[in-house]
C-alpha cells in the first residue's frame, strides 16, 4: 500500500507537466509571404498590377512590394493600393529615367516579420520610349498601327512605308508619290495614304503584300489631302491641308462637309464627332468639335452645329488625336521659329477645354499621332527618323480612334 501510495505522488508531477505542455499553445512561428504569378509580364511605370499569392500581411499596409533590376542597378518599392493574405495591387514605380525597358524582379515582404517571397519577372517599360526607323531620314508621312500590332511609318522625299514588328523586327513595306500626310488602314485591307503635294490625292497600298501605292481619290476629286480617317461603318473622311473636311462616297464622289478653317488646320475622327484645330489668322484660333453629318441624309456642317472646345493662340500643332474620354492631344511644334531642333510638346486638352502640358518632346514639330493600347505614338516629323511613345495611363486609349482593327 505504502509502496503503490508512493507511486501515484511520483507520476502526478510528470503527468501535470504533460497535460500543461499539451493544453499550452504552440509557439508562433513567422512565415515568409508567397508570390506565385502577377496578371501580366510587362507594365508600364505608372500602371497597376496584380500579385497572387499566399501569406500576405491582412493589414495591407504591412506588406511592401520590392522591385529590383536585373540588368541595371534599380532598386524601387512600391505600398499596394489593394489586396488581401492571397492578392496584392501596386502601382508599377518609375525605373527608368533613360527611356530604357528594365528587366526586374518582383518580391513581396511582410515588414512585421522582415520575411519576403520568392521573386517574379516584371519588365516595367518607360513613361516615355524612343525608337527609330531605321530606313527613313524622317518621319513625315504618317503613322498608323493594324491589328496585329504592326506600325507603319512613312518618309517624305520618297514616300517610302516601313513596317516594325511587335519585336521590333522592321522591314520595308510600300511607297507613295512624296510622303506628308496622315496614314489609316481600312476595312477592305488597304492602307491610305494621304498625299498632299502634287497630283496623287490618296493612294492605297495593300496590307498583305505592300507595294507601290495605286492612286485611290485623285486630287481632282479632292485636292491637298493631309488627314485621313474611317468611322466605325467604314466610311472614309479627308482633311485637307486648307483645313477642309470631306467625305468620300460609295459611288466613288466626295461631299465637302466643313469648309476651309484655315491652312494647316488637322482634324480627326472620333466615334460620331469631327475634332478640328484652326490654324488660321482669322482670330478664330482654337480647338473645335461637331457632330458627322448622317452619310444618307446630311451633307455639310453648319456654323450652328461648331462647338468650341477652347479659344487660344498658344498653339500650333502638326496633328492631333483624341482618347476614350474626349480628351485631345496636341502635337504642339514650331515653338521657336530660329531654332529648328527645339523642343515640341505634348498638350491635352480636355473636354471643358483645360490645357495641360504632358511632356516635353525631343524636338521642334512633333508630327502625326495614333494610338496603340493606353500608349499615344508620335512621330518625330521634319527633325529626323524617331517615333515617340508616351504612356497616358490605364484605360485612356481602350475605344481611341484611330483604332485600326477591322
Amino acid at each position: 500500500m505504502r509502496t503503490k501510495l508512493l507511486f501515484i505522488l511520483v507520476l502526478i508531477p510528470f503527468v501535470f507537466l504533460f497535460t500543461y505542455c499539451e493544453e499550452s499553445d504552440p509557439e508562433e512561428v513567422d512565415v515568409a509571404p508567397v508570390a506565385t504569378s502577377l496578371s501580366t509580364s510587362s507594365a508600364y511605370s505608372g500602371e497597376s498590377v496584380d500579385i497572387t499569392g499566399s501569406d500576405f500581411n491582412a493589414a495591407l499596409n504591412m506588406n511592401l512590394v520590392e522591385l529590383s533590376g536585373v540588368t541595371a542597378s534599380v532598386a524601387e518599392s512600391a505600398t499596394p493600393t489593394a489586396g488581401s493574405e492571397t492578392s496584392l495591387t501596386f502601382t508599377v514605380p518609375n525605373m527608368s529615367t533613360t527611356g530604357e525597358t528594365i528587366q526586374s524582379y518582383v518580391s513581396v515582404r511582410n515588414l512585421a516579420s522582415d520575411l519576403a517571397s520568392d521573386s517574379l519577372m516584371l519588365e516595367v517599360k518607360p513613361v516615355f520610349n524612343v525608337d527609330s526607323v531605321e530606313g527613313l531620314p524622317k518621319t513625315k508621312g504618317g503613322i498608323v498601327y493594324d491589328g496585329d500590332g504592326n506600325v507603319y511609318l512613312r518618309g517624305q522625299d520618297p514616300g517610302e512605308i516601313f513596317k516594325i514588328a511587335p519585336d521590333g523586327t522592321e522591314t520595308y513595306f510600300g511607297q507613295t508619290t512624296w510622303g506628308e500626310g496622315e496614314m489609316a488602314i481600312g476595312p477592305d485591307g488597304y492602307l491610305y495614304a494621304a498625299v498632299v503635294w502634287g497630283t496623287f490625292g490618296v493612294m492605297r497600298v495593300p496590307v498583305a503584300t505592300g507595294g507601290d501605292a495605286e492612286t485611290f481619290i485623285p486630287d481632282t476629286e479632292i485636292d491637298n489631302p493631309f488627314c485621313l480617317d474611317f468611322d466605325d461603318a467604314g466610311n472614309l473622311y479627308v482633311g485637307t491641308a486648307d483645313g477642309g473636311f470631306w467625305r468620300w462616297n460609295s459611288d466613288d464622289t466626295a461631299t465637302r462637309l466643313l469648309a476651309d478653317q484655315g491652312w494647316g488646320s488637322p482634324t480627326r475622327v472620333n466615334g460620331d464627332f469631327v475634332y478640328w484645330y484652326v490654324r488660321s489668322d482669322s482670330g478664330s484660333n482654337g480647338l473645335y468639335r461637331a457632330p458627322l453629318p448622317d452619310a444618307a441624309s446630311q451633307d455639310t456642317i453648319a456654323n450652328g452645329d461648331f462647338e468650341t472646345i477652347l479659344l487660344t493662340e498658344d498653339y500650333s500643332p502638326s496633328g492631333l488625336a483624341v482618347d476614350s474620354f474626349g480628351n485631345v492631344y496636341l502635337m504642339d511644334g514650331w515653338i521657336d521659329q530660329d531654332d529648328k531642333t527645339a523642343p515640341g510638346m505634348l498638350v491635352r486638352i480636355t473636354p471643358a477645354g483645360v490645357a495641360e502640358d504632358l511632356i516635353e518632346l525631343p524636338t521642334q514639330n512633333p508630327n502625326k499621332a495614333t494610338f496603340h493600347g493606353d500608349v499615344i505614338v508620335i512621330a518625330q516629323g521634319n527633325q529626323g527618323n524617331q517615333f515617340w511613345s508616351y504612356y497616358l495611363g490605364e484605360g485612356y486609349g481602350d475605344t481611341a480612334t484611330p483604332r485600326y482593327q477591322w
